[in-house]
Parts: structure tokens; sequence; C-alpha cells
């Protein structure tokens, strides 16, 4: 026995997959990505090919919606939790290691998909929450709020417009959008829509000590390090004019090079193109 043998607190970790309501067997691996930037979470899953009711490229196509229940557990002894539960976007399989993969996202999956020319103008934002979240048979985790959603639009602080540009407009576009308006923040967790105040993001600081790590990457895009130049773009209809605001970004210490120019190249530009902004709200919106 070595040293402190018996102190040493070993775990078990432990992963479930349920697809559709059976647990899969011979599950390899999973990855969960998650966000707070008003979009879904996504998924990864690898299980091996003789354990998957869809072995074949005939059986699982008549399976459309494939709906994945990914748990982990860290003790033998523990119950599982789920991670994320989220619909299949796309199935691989790879016959010559025998792996089948599943790729997805979170249900916003539902609400990104179904577009929508609704205009909810005597709705507050929270009832639209709520309608939008019973639709999907989602649970609605929804702080009340009391502005009708029209007055968003008749004081012109649209992002998303009625009428012709409605057709763009997705049900999870119109959410996040009364989120903005009302500084909320809309995520779903597992089943339920959430729709409720933004906590602000606390300050995380931990040190990491050597002994704590498996493995150490270190990585840095060197296209998002160019410098950075938004253009907004906006018509008034009041005034009937139009206007073209723009800032930019520089890095922190791009210098130069041989012929004068920035080391970092030319910059990556972004183009917005928002109806009824004045300057002062495009400049803002840079």
């Amino acid at each position: 026995m070595l040293p402190n043998e018996a102190l040493v607190p070993w775990r078990s970790p432990r992963l479930r997959i349920i697809a559709n309501g059976t647990a899969l067997r011979d599950v390899i691996s999973a990855e969960v990505f998650a966000n707070n930037h008003y979009a879904a979470d996504r998924f990864s899953a690898a299980i091996a090919l003789s354990g998957s009711p869809w072995a074949s490229a005939a059986s699982w196509a008549d399976e459309p919606d494939v709906l994945l229940d990914i748990q982990f557990s860290l003790d033998a002894g523990a119950s599982f939790k789920s991670l994320i539960i989220g619909t299949v976007d796309s199935v691989s399989i790879d016959p010559v290691i025998g792996e089948i993969r599943f790729d997805g996202r979170d249900l916003t999956g539902a609400l990104i998909e179904t577009r929508t020319q609704e205009t909810f103008t005597n709705r507050t934002a929270s009832e639209v929450a709520t309608i939008l979240a019973n639709r999907h048979n989602l649970t609605p985790v929804v702080t009340s709020t009391t502005s009708p959603v029209g007055r968003y639009y008749q004081n012109e602080h649209d992002r998303i417009t009625l009428g012709s540009f409605s057709r763009a407009t997705t049900e999870w576009d119109l959410l996040v959008f009364l989120a903005q308006q009302e500084s909320f923040d809309v995520f779903v967790s597992g089943t339920e829509l959430h729709f409720q105040p933004a906590n602000p993001t606390p300050d995380l600081i931990q040190s990491i000590r050597a002994a704590d790590l498996i493995n150490l990457r270190l990585e840095r895009s060197l296209t998002l390090a160019r410098d950075i130049e938004v253009v907004v773009k906006s018509w008034n209809s009041r005034n009937q004019s139009a206007f073209t605001q723009t800032a930019r970004a520089a890095r922190r210490s791009s210098g130069t090079g041989q012929h004068g120019q920035s080391r970092s190249g030319p910059p990556q530009r972004y183009v917005f193109v928002r109806p009824n902004l004045t300057q002062d709200a495009a400049l803002t919106g840079c």
C-alpha cells in the first residue's frame, strides 16, 4: 500500500447517454460546450457502432428527431446529473473504427429553427417568453415584466423590425431582442426556458498548481489578433436620412513592418445594418 493511500479520494466517473428514452450501450465519449452569449449550448458524443440502435444508415434515417440526454456522475455510488438535453443535428458513422458520432444543440435549437412574423405588440416580454416556451413543450421559468412589446418599437429601439423584415426573424431572435430591452438573460437549461434579470458575472480568479493539471494547452488565433473595425449602417425613417458610423480597436502592441504597415495585417472588418438608429446610438453599437 502506498503511503496515505487510504486517504486518497479516488473517483470513478461515469457517463450515460439517453437517446429517445433508451440508454445507449458502449458509450465512448461526450463533450458539452456551454456559453452565455444568447446562443445554444452544443454537444458531441461518440459510441461504439455495435452499441447503437442506428447501426446502419437505413435504421437511423427513420429517426429524424433524436433527443439526447447526456448525464454524468463523479462517483460510482452517486446519482447521474444531466449536463445537457438536446436534439441531434447530424450523425456520422465511421465503419472502419466502428464508431458513430452525434452532434447537436440543446433545446434552444427549436426556437432558432422556427420563423415568426408575429409582433406580440400588446403583450409583455414575459408573456411572449411564456407563450413561446409552451409552444415547444418547455417549462417557462420567467420573471414578470410590465412594458408592452409595442413600446420598444415606438421608441425606435428596434433591432428586429416589423413588416417586411420580420420574414427573417426567428422566435429565438425575438426572445433575445426582448431580453436585451429588459436587461434580461434568456437561455434554455434542460427542458426549462429561463427569461430573467441578468446576473453580473463575478470576477473568477483561481490559482492552478502544476499538480492539479492533467495537461496544458495554450492557443492563439492569429486571425482574431488583428485590429478590428466595426461599421454600423443605418437609416432613420423619421429624419429620412442614412448614415454610417465606424469604430476601430487596435491590438495592444501591433508594431509595424518594413513598409510601415501593421504586423497584424489588414483589420477584421464587420459591417452591421440596423434600422432607425440615431448617429449616437449607431456609434454606441460599434
